[in-house]
């Protein structure tokens, strides 16, 4: 009796630890590493196959390792890594202002060792209309100096047309202080209003003009340094394009309109975009979508949008793309344009921009995976590996190539019996189980009885 409890625990906690059935699914692929970095991490891309047989959730997908051990993984949308340039202000002390003999005015700042090595200088001015050579130098001891920019130009045009700049780009060096010259600080300018005067009488007709000259100084609010600071970041999906190849293409002469009908592997996409050799065209368009192929099917509206072309010599004006207003994945699409009282528009073809979706998961690159999928009567799995990996921007991870597609296992899930999986061999081992107990309960008890019954009578 022992040995059957025995075996009946072990025979459940197998079927608890998490074991896959193959007869749960219809296909599996077996991936093998790619060429990459040695990880403990393995990213798997979805390939047509899985996104044409699995779930909108994909929630009918499972790993499985050796002995069919089931492993933990994280699906998400690959993105792609974008490198934003941020401009930092550092905040260097004045300690010296003076002006010079040659009409230029010095500026000396000091960095401490914890300031940033500035990459820009920027000279903040109220003044318009003008121009000046600024120079830049740097300095451990303030006697001898290193040219980092010289004669660099900081202008305002201002009054003959919308430019300005006030920004010079610096040698990046690292220097205790850093001295920053403008020349023609003083500018003399002309009044722009003369005084003529006509002289009478000996010399008729000489005429005197006389002016008046204006300084204007160059003033500076502020003589500020920046870094530029690139740092990598994941943003938006990965943009993949998909074809949707066209299967029929009607025009109903009574509702004014051509339907296209096209076909796709269910792979995500949020935006279509129609290709088409007519020139001179605005319609509107409606797109629906539908996972029944028989001809009854229900489409299912997604977005109202307008395409539109222009040309007329140089001039061009064209928007071809129809943005969804979310992820689809669907087996067909139809594309309802109405033309009114035009002629229709030649199409000739659609193609679509999605995403992809990466499976990631812990693992050793030299052992045996297979992924599982299409799966019936599936529960979502709920691992770990979401809560370690999800707030992760970027996972570096060993490449796996998908194989060939080939069937689960020997029978498909609508021809196998429905109740031989791990729910009713869990159910049905503990019923046994249960049952056995009590046997071996009622046994104890007889045999405890008895033995009562013959101390009794002794």
């Amino acid at each position: 009796m022992r040995t059957w409890a025995a075996a009946l625990l072990l025979c459940a906690g197998a079927v608890c630890h998490g074991a896959v059935d193959p007869g749960d699914f219809r296909y599996r692929k077996v991936p093998v590493p790619g060429d990459s970095v040695r990880s403990d991490v393995g990213v798997i891309n979805f390939d047509s196959d899985l996104y044409r047989s699995t779930r909108d959730d994909l929630s009918d997908i499972r790993l499985a390792g050796p002995g069919r051990r089931e492993i933990p993984y994280l699906i998400r949308m690959a993105t792609r890594t974008d490198t934003a340039t941020v401009r930092l202000s550092i905040a260097l002390e004045t300690i010296e202002f003076t002006e010079g003999p040659d009409n230029s005015i010095t500026i000396i700042l000091l960095r401490e060792e914890t300031d940033s090595i500035p990459d820009e200088l920027d000279i903040g001015t109220p003044n318009k209309d003008f121009e000046k050579s600024v120079s830049v130098y740097g300095s451990n001891d303030r006697a001898s100096w290193r040219a980092l920019a010289v004669d660099r130009p900081i202008f305002d045009y201002s009054r003959y047309i919308d430019v300005r700049n006030t920004s010079i780009a610096l040698q990046k060096r690292a220097f205790s202080y850093y001295k920053v010259v403008v020349g023609k600080a003083v500018a003399v300018r002309r009044s722009p209003f003369s005084q003529i005067v006509t002289e009478i009488g000996t010399r008729p007709g000489v005429r005197y003009e006389s002016f008046l000259q204006n300084t204007e100084p160059f003033r500076i609010e502020r003589a500020a340094f920046f870094e530029f600071r690139s740092t990598v970041r994941a943003s938006n999906p990965l943009p993949v394009a998909y074809s949707l190849p066209v299967i029929a293409a009607v025009s109903d002469t009574a509702r004014k309109t051509t339907t296209v009908y096209c076909r796709s592997d269910r792979e995500p996409i949020n935006e279509i975009r129609l290709s088409t050799a007519s020139r001179f065209f605005r319609r509107q368009v409606v797109v629906e979508g539908t996972n029944d192929t028989s001809r009854s099917a229900t489409w299912i509206p997604m977005t109202t949008s307008i395409v539109q072309r222009l040309a007329m010599g140089t001039y061009r004006r064209e928007s071809l793309s129809i943005p969804l207003d979310d992820w689809r994945r669907y087996l067909r699409y139809r594309l309802i344009i109405s033309h009114q009282d035009n002629p229709p528009i030649e199409v000739t073809g659609i193609s679509a921009l999605g995403g992809v979706h990466q499976l990631f998961f812990f693992c050793d690159q030299g052992e045996s995976l297979t992924v599982y999928y299409g799966g019936e009567d599936i529960d979502p799995p709920r691992y770990d590996v979401a809560a370690l990996l999800a707030d992760i921007p970027r996972v570096e991870g060993a490449q796996w190539r998908l194989g060939a597609q080939v069937p689960a296992g020997g029978r498909s899930p609508g021809g196998r019996r429905r109740w031989i999986n791990p729910k009713a061999v869990l159910i049905a081992s503990l019923i046994v189980m249960v049952g056995v107990l009590a046997a071996v309960l009622f046994l104890t008890t007889k045999k405890v009885e008895q033995a009562t019954e013959q101390n009794d009578e002794r």
